[in-house]
This record gives structure tokens, sequence and C-alpha cells, in this order.
């Protein structure tokens, strides 16, 4: 964690064999978490303390479950043989921080790699889905309109209004056609710009995402917002800068560890075991980790575990009901001891 890093990778080697890889994503959300005494983290003393930050999508209960795994594999050495890698990845809010880790190495000696999202279930508690399906490819971008500040009064054809500029390129934006190839989506989030009423505003910045079904398709939203904002800017005679500053693509899970995951949770508890894959719709960069194992031979797991939850994701409001941990903790120590077990 030296240096601002935040990943952190538990290694536990126990003898030959393959190397499981288990992700458990850590962050936090950009949201002000409710105060009321109905939620239940605010009336019993855990609510976040950071203004403007909170557990808003599960992540703490992700890390709490590869922590509880972690004490079950290491005191269950005789069980298993071959090597764990616990890998607790910042920055999944904003798919920033995956890449980093399947490009840092650590990944490169991987057969087997699963994770897994508390949740989002839709038939609530006790749930289990084998495979998080519906990854939709996708790029953050930061577009940064630079005019000319000028006096709104005195002399207001001096100024280059690049607020105007990024708000006709956010009307622009919204009027992109979808492609008829799959989904596609845009949506500018934010927009920021100007100093004061009675001047031109000189700078403005637009937050924005595309997504599509593939990384193509994303590909083909991401090249369309940049001919718009370039022909905006140009209209309005400002310059333009486009930041990428985040990105997933598409991924698929391995048929045989859905199949395993599914067999091992049925034995752990989970009333109702999926047969069809959660439909997300929207997307993930630990999609780049199974690619990055995937691509070198390996096989790679999204799974989804069921939990009744107090609003919805994303919410301040949001809290998971945390019986919904021990059949995640028990069907991924299970499903670890089949893919570890001793010859």
């Amino acid at each position: 964690m030296a240096g601002g890093f935040t990943a952190v990778a538990g290694v536990m080697e126990n003898g030959p064999g393959p190397v499981v890889a288990f992700r458990f994503d850590i962050d936090a959300v950009d949201v002000d978490e409710s105060r009321e005494p109905g939620h239940l983290p605010a009336r019993d003393g855990y609510a976040s303390t950071h203004p403007g930050s909170m557990h808003a999508c599960g992540h703490d209960g992700h890390a709490a479950i590869g922590l509880a795994l972690a004490r079950l594999l290491a005191a269950d050495r005789d069980s298993w043989s071959g090597a764990v890698k616990l890998i607790f990845q910042p920055a999944e809010e904003g798919v920033r921080g995956a890449k980093s880790v399947a490009g840092s190495g650590v990944l490169d000696d991987v057969d087997y790699i699963l994770a897994g999202h508390l949740g989002i279930a839709p038939d609530g508690d006790r749930s289990f889905y084998p495979e998080l399906g519906g990854f939709l490819a996708t790029t953050k971008l930061d577009v940064r309109f630079e005019g000319r500040s000028a006096h709104a009064g005195m002399n207001p054809e001096l100024g280059r209004n690049a607020l105007l500029a990024a708000a006709a390129s956010a009307l622009q934006i919204a009027g992109i056609p979808r492609h008829s190839a799959g989904a596609t989506r845009v949506n500018v989030g934010r927009i920021v710009g100007g100093s004061g009423r009675n001047v031109i505003p000189g700078d403005a910045t637009l937050v924005l995402e595309t997504r599509g079904e593939s990384s193509e398709l994303n590909e083909y939203m991401v090249s369309e917002v940049e001919r718009v904002v370039a022909g905006v800017a140009a209209a309005y005679g400002v310059s333009v800068r486009i930041e990428r500053m985040g990105e997933a693509t598409g991924a698929e899970s391995d048929p045989g560890l859905q199949a395993l995951a599914a067999e091992c949770a049925a034995e752990s508890g989970y009333v109702r075991v999926s047969e069809e894959p959660f439909p997300l719709g929207g997307s993930e960069d630990y999609s780049f980790m199974m690619n990055r194992v995937a691509a070198r031979g390996g096989k790679a797991l999204y799974s989804v575990f069921g939990a009744r939850i107090a609003d919805a994701h994303h919410s301040p409001r949001f809290d998971f009901d945390e019986a919904a941990m021990p059949p995640a903790v028990e069907t991924l120590y299970r499903t670890a001891l089949r893919l570890l077990a001793k010859d």
C-alpha cells in the first residue's frame, strides 16, 4: 500500500497444485450516507464518517467475505494443495482499478479466478446466480473546453464561451444515434464551468460515460462523442481536450466454473440456484482480470450472491442483510477446496 497504492494481494502457498485467485472490490461510492433513524447503520453507529463517501454497493461485505475465506483456508491447509491469491481491488466504481491489477503480473500464473457481488439479485436473500451476464464495455470521459473569459457587459465580443459549448455538446451527445448491432448507452452526468454571473465562462468540463454490448460498440459511442464535441467546439470558437478516466471491457464466465459454483452454492444453503445468468446491464472492470487470466489459458467466473437490501445500490439508505455473507463464504470455500483438491 506504499506510495498511494490501495490494492492488496495476499498469497497462501501450500504445496504443488493449481493457483486459484479470488477478487474482492473494496471501494466506496460518492454518496452521503443517510442519518435517518430508520437507517440501520446510522441507528447502530456504523455509518460512514466521511462526508460524500459511503459503502453504498456492498463492497465492505465483499472485503469481509474475503477475510473470512482467508481464515477458513488458512485453518484447513490439510484439505488442499496449491496456491490461493486473495486480491482486494480498489476503484471498481468508475472502472479504474482492475486494469492496473491485471497489468501488474499478479495474475500471470493464475489458473482460476473467481469473484462475486452481494445484493443485486432481484429475488433477494439466499439466491445464487452462478454467472453475472450482460457485461457492457464502458469508457469514462472528461471533456474539457477552453475558451476565453471576458466582461459580460463591457466587451462580451472578446469572450469565447466554454460553458455554452459544453451545454450544447451535452444536448448533441444525448442525440447520438444508438447502434443497430447491439445495446449502446451514453450519459452526461455533470457539467462544471464558469466563475461568475458577469464573466464569459472561459472553461467548462463535461463528465460522461459511454457503454456498449461489445468493446466495438462502445468504441462507436466514444468516436461519436469525439466527433460531436469537436464540431461544437469549432462552432463556439473554443478548444477541447478529451481524457479517458476509466474503462472496462466485455467478459464471459467459464461454463465449467459456473457448474461447479452452482453445485457448491446448493450445498451452502442457497434456496435457489439460478440456471440463467443475472442480467447486469452495466459494467465491471473485473472484466480486465477475467480476460487476462483467460488469455493465458485460465478460467474465470463472476457470480451474484443474493441479499436483501434496504434500498437501491448507490442510494444514501443502501444496506444489505449480513445474513447473506455466510453462504457466500461457504460457496467460495467449497469451490476452492474442489479446485485445490489433493490427488
